[in-house]
């Protein structure tokens, strides 16, 4: 497999364990994913590879990684036009920052407001 389609397949796979509801607590494949697409900033599925690596972060209590990458999940999904994404990551952002900042964190679920 090439290196393109080993990192789709590695963050396809991720996205069906989290929608069957599997908490994803093994990053092996995700890492994969993440580390070709860092390299890869233009690929549309660049910010998804971003929310599903901070959700990581977010379910195994690092709290500053979770925060870095869902806000830059929130940025590129913003800037690609990829709504979804951006609802996704804001949501899990305003969790992640609650931990270390309530007030802050309502700033950001008042944005995921937005979206209905």
């Amino acid at each position: 497999m090439s290196g393109a389609a080993r990192a789709y397949y590695s963050l396809i796979y991720t996205i069906a364990q989290d929608k069957s509801g599997l908490d994803v607590d093994n990053d092996s494949l995700l890492s994969y994913a993440y580390n070709y697409y860092r390299q890869h900033k233009d690929d549309s599925l660049y910010a998804k590879c971003l929310y599903y690596m901070g959700k990581y972060y977010f379910l195994n209590d690092s709290t500053k990684q979770s925060v870095d990458l869902l806000s830059e999940a929130n940025r590129v999904a913003k800037e690609q036009g990829d709504l979804y994404t951006q609802y996704l990551a804001l949501e899990k952002l305003s969790k992640s920052i609650k931990l270390r900042s309530p007030k802050e964190s309502v700033e950001f679920a008042k944005k995921r407001m937005m979206f209905f």
